[in-house]
C-alpha cells in the first residue's frame, strides 16, 4: 500500500503574522473609532434641515411663513445646555416668525427643565413661541416642566387651540398632550394608547369644525401616532417629534428601534398621515444608549407656501417602502420632491 502523506500547513511568516495581527488591530481600531464617533462626535453634528409644504388657499399674507421646529431637547447629564444653545442660535439665523416646540424637554429628571427653558427662551420668533409636551415629560413631571417653560415666555398648548394673529392674518394653532405612553415597536399597544388620545380627537375634531374657511391649520403633537386617528379630519401642517428617526440607522436595514406602532412609516422626514402631512424630526437630543449614527440630530424650519396640497404633500413611495435605503448621510426616508 503507497505510503500516505499528509500535506502541511503553509508556513506562516513573521511578516505573515506581522500582518494578519495588523489587519486586526485596524478592525478592532475600527469598530472602536465607529463606537467613539457614535456616542461622542455624530450627536453633536447638528443639522439644519429647511422644507416648503404648499398649503391649499393659504392667505397671500402667510405665504413664506416660517416655523422653526426644535423637538425632544432631552435636557441631561447627556444632552448639555450648548446644544439646544446651538440649535437655538441656528435657527435664529433663519428669522423665523412661529418657534413651535413638539415635546421631550428633559430625559431623566425635571431638574434639567429650567435650563432648557432658558435656552429656548432665546429664540426669536415675532409671533411667539409655542410647546406641547412629550412622554418623557410625563414621566419626570409634566406640571413643573409646563411652569419652567410658561416663566420663560413659552405657552405650553395642552389639548388647547389659539388663533394666531401673524403678518395681519390668522393661523390656528392646536396643541395635543401627550398621554405618556408608546409602542415600541409592539402594535399590540395601539388599542390602548388609542383609547388614551379619545378626548384629544374629540378636541382636534371640535377645533376643525369650528375654524372659519380659509384660516389654514397648524397642530404639534410630540409623538406622530396619533395623526392615525385623525381620518377625515385632515390639518394643514402637523408637526411632530418623538422617534429620533430611530438614533442609530443601518445602512439598508434601517433603524433596528423605533418607538412607535406602525413600523418605520412615522421614523423621519414628510409622512402623509390620514390626518395630514406631518413632518417628523429627528430631535436635538438623545437618550440611552447615547449613540447616534447615520441620523444627525436635527433643527427643522417649515415654510409655508401657497399652492395645491394635495399635488404638493410628500408622499410615500415603492422605492421609499423601506427605511433609508442608503442614500446619503440623511435618515429622511421620504425627502420632498
Amino acid at each position: 500500500m503507497a505510503e500516505e502523506h499528509s500535506t502541511p500547513p503553509p508556513a506562516i511568516s513573521r511578516r505573515g503574522c506581522l500582518k494578519a495581527a495588523g489587519v486586526a488591530a485596524s478592525a478592532v481600531a475600527a469598530m472602536g473609532g465607529a463606537a467613539w464617533y457614535a456616542r461622542a462626535l455624530a450627536p453633536q453634528r447638528l443639522e439644519v434641515t429647511t422644507h416648503e409644504i404648499p398649503v391649499a388657499d393659504l392667505p397671500l399674507e402667510l405665504d413664506g411663513l416660517r416655523l422653526a421646529h426644535l423637538t425632544d431637547l432631552h435636557a441631561s447629564a447627556i444632552v448639555p445646555p450648548e446644544w439646544i444653545r446651538t440649535a437655538v442660535d441656528r435657527l435664529n439665523e433663519l428669522e423665523p416668525d412661529v418657534a413651535c416646540l413638539t415635546g421631550d424637554f428633559v430625559y431623566g429628571s425635571s431638574v434639567w427643565a429650567n435650563g432648557c427653558a432658558k435656552e429656548l427662551a432665546r429664540l426669536k420668533a415675532p409671533a411667539g413661541l409655542f410647546a406641547v409636551l412629550g412622554n418623557h415629560d410625563h414621566w419626570t413631571g409634566a406640571a413643573a416642566i409646563a411652569e419652567a417653560l410658561a416663566q420663560s415666555g413659552i405657552r405650553v398648548l395642552r389639548d388647547e387651540s389659539i388663533s394666531l394673529d401673524v403678518r395681519r392674518s390668522r393661523l390656528q394653532l392646536m396643541g395635543v398632550d401627550d398621554p405618556g405612553l408608546s409602542c415600541l415597536g409592539d402594535a399590540a399597544l395601539w388599542d390602548g394608547l388609542s383609547q388614551e388620545w379619545a378626548e384629544a380627537v374629540g378636541f382636534v375634531q371640535q377645533t376643525l369644525a369650528e375654524v372659519p374657511a380659509g384660516v389654514p391649520t397648524l397642530l404639534l403633537v410630540h409623538n406622530p401616532d396619533f395623526m392615525e386617528l385623525l381620518s377625515g379630519l385632515a390639518v394643514d401642517v402637523a408637526l411632530a417629534g418623538h422617534t429620533h428617526g430611530g438614533q442609530v440607522v443601518l445602512p439598508f436595514a434601517g433603524p433596528p428601534v423605533l418607538p412607535s406602532c406602525f413600523g418605520d412609516k412615522y421614523a423621519a422626514g414628510w409622512v402623509a398621515s390620514p390626518g395630514g402631512p406631518v413632518y417628523v424630526n429627528r430631535g436635538v437630543g438623545l437618550i440611552e444608549p447615547a449613540l447616534r449614527w447615520n441620523c444627525p440630530p436635527e433643527a427643522a424650519l417649515i415654510t409655508l407656501q401657497r399652492g395645491t396640497a394635495a399635488a404638493g404633500t410628500p408622499r410615500r413611495t415603492a422605492a421609499a417602502s423601506g427605511y433609508n435605503r442608503g442614500e446619503g448621510l440623511s435618515c429622511d426616508p421620504y425627502p420632498a420632491a
